[in-house]
């Protein structure tokens, strides 16, 4: 069975996901339970703009486990119940979300003919939810 002492961190496409962290607002600290980006198809491109980690409580292995241990990999990957009891279960979770790219779209022309160009940004910053 695998502990939350023996995950390690991620990195995903730049962004670094550190495998323990501790929320600016507590004391306790938070494994790394997944890490992904998002983002949108933008003229056949998909743009990625936000990555997100799901830090876990220690005790949230055990809480799983009780009912999951006998599931592959792939089985809790395609299970929906899998992910809902991560959501709902009885330890504290939280998401470290970190902006990565702002891109805004040309725009329509404004009364006087101006066009906004297309801005592609790189900005980086972490929020806590």
């Amino acid at each position: 069975m695998t502990t939350a002492a023996s995950i390690t961190g991620v990195k995903v496409e730049y962004l670094e996901f550190p495998a323990v962290v501790t929320p600016p607002s507590s004391t306790k600290s938070y494994f790394l339970g997944g890490a992904g980006v998002r983002g949108l198809d933008i003229d056949g491109e998909f743009v990625k703009f936000t990555g997100l980690g799901v830090y876990l409580e220690e005790k949230a292995v055990e809480s799983l486990t009780l009912k999951w241990k006998d599931k592959t990999s792939a089985e809790l990957f395609e299970s929906l119940d899998f992910y809902r009891d991560i959501i709902k279960g009885p330890f504290e979770k939280f998401i470290r979300g970190t902006k990565a790219h702002m891109v805004m779209k040309k725009k329509k022309p404004f009364k006087n003919s101006e066009k906004l160009s297309k801005i592609n940004i790189f900005h980086q910053n972490t929020l806590y939810y």
